[in-house]
């Protein structure tokens, strides 16, 4: 009898190999045939699941899209304005470096998504709105602070993730002054008009 015991193959299992890969090596590492060893079948085997290694990789994006976006709202809840967004930006933070290597694949949505891109970032910031909506009332202000707050959390979480910040500040501190500054600057242009 046979000591390998039989991985039952189907959508979440490709999924949970996907994820566990690419939490454990990164996004680039992300292959057919290392989700098809992982379940102990052949490669062309995992093709009856997935047609590509994009839709593999959009598996990962969509996940990681959604934990973030969960980790926003469980931020969030109960709070409002500055607040909230400020609560948000840490736990954005705190969710790229507990998983360094899934949140690696956010700098490749536009090249897996190319037409769709806009649909799941929108999906996404849409908890930003949310809390942005009731304070910036014109339309092409609240796009640009979504993109600056989203510039500056992803720009941040990047640098601390490759290694960068190894001063005697604590980098939350920096991070809640920089976020915290830039909220409270764009809010109290908004009330003060």
């Amino acid at each position: 009898m046979n000591d390998i015991s039989r991985i039952k193959v189907n959508a979440e299992a490709v999924e949970q190999q996907a994820i566990a890969i690419t939490e454990e090596s990164g996004f680039m590492s992300l292959s057919i045939k290392r989700v098809a060893e992982a379940l102990r079948i052949k490669s062309p085997s995992l093709y009856n699941h997935i047609k590509s290694l994009s839709d593999l990789q959009k598996i990962v994006i969509e996940r990681v899209l959604n934990d973030l976006k969960e980790e926003l709202v469980e931020a969030a809840i109960g709070r409002s304005g500055t607040e909230a967004l400020e609560r948000m930006a840490l736990a954005y933070l705190h969710y790229a470096l507990k998983h360094p290597n899934l949140y690696e694949c956010i700098l490749f949505i536009p090249s897996v998504y190319k037409e769709s891109l806009s649909a799941k970032s929108e999906q996404f910031l849409s908890v930003v709105y949310k809390v942005v909506d009731p304070v910036i009332k014109d339309e092409d202000l609240r796009i640009l602070f979504v993109r600056g707050y989203r510039s500056l959390l992803h720009g941040f979480a990047s640098l601390e993730v490759a290694g960068y910040f190894k001063t005697k500040i604590n980098p939350d501190k920096s991070f809640e002054y920089l976020v915290r500054n830039y909220v409270n600057d764009f809010f109290e242009r908004e009330i003060n008009k």
